[in-house]
């Protein structure tokens, strides 16, 4: 079955409701991007904190030792 134009709701649908399609999509986006926006804001507040920072590092040292650990164990 071929697809065309003609078989699109952009075919049939009047401008208005097409320029009403895309201002919703452009405002959904936007909303998206404000909410984004904030929750990283929120997040950056709490993993700057000392102890977050002391805690996130620990657990990077932990899962570099244990790939250190396997790749070292590792048998070819």
């Amino acid at each position: 079955m071929r697809s065309t134009v003609k078989n699109t709701v952009a075919a049939y649908a009047p401008i208005g409701m097409l320029l009403a399609f895309a201002l919703s999509h452009a405002v959904l986006g936007l909303a998206y991007l404000l909410v984004l926006v904030a929750a990283l804001d929120r997040a950056r507040d709490l993993l700057s904190r000392r102890r977050v920072r002391r805690w996130l590092d620990g657990l990077t040292g932990v899962a570099l030792l244990g790939s250190g650990a396997r790749l070292a164990t590792e048998r070819t």
